[in-house]
């Protein structure tokens, strides 16, 4: 899952170097998918990383940040560096979202033979989700 979510973030700077930035500009997603892709390595995503990521200022981030968490989405943890920021976590909700999100998303995906790989992939997503 982690490779993938890699690969989605990869498609999204490809898309905005193709297409300038602003014409699909979606803080929010590319916040979500960092905070998820820093939960499968097991690793803290602070607020100076996801304006990086998402190639938005930090003022940004940090509204979009704000709106996330009250959705339910995001948690934010009391800042351990003035340089990074806070640190950002998906919370229980977000992150069940996110697995069952990448699940359909699979599902969707036009495969013209059974791939093994992916099957096993989308079980596993399945599996976590239904956790």
């Amino acid at each position: 899952a982690e490779n993938l979510v890699d690969q989605i973030l990869c498609a999204r700077r490809l898309r905005t170097a193709a297409f300038g930035p602003g014409l699909f500009s979606d803080p929010a997603w590319d916040i979500v998918l960092t905070l998820y892709r820093g939960q499968l390595r097991g690793e803290p995503v602070f607020t100076a990383q996801l304006a990086d990521s998402a190639s938005v200022a930090p003022g940004t981030i940090e509204r979009w940040v704000d709106v996330l968490a009250r959705q339910g989405l995001v948690e934010v943890q009391p800042s351990v560096s003035e340089v990074e920021g806070p640190v950002v976590e998906l919370s229980a909700q977000g992150s069940s979202a996110m697995r069952r999100w990448l699940a359909q998303w699979l599902n969707c995906l036009c495969v013209p033979e059974p791939d093994t790989r992916l099957t096993s992939l989308l079980q596993r997503i399945l599996d976590d989700a239904s956790k």
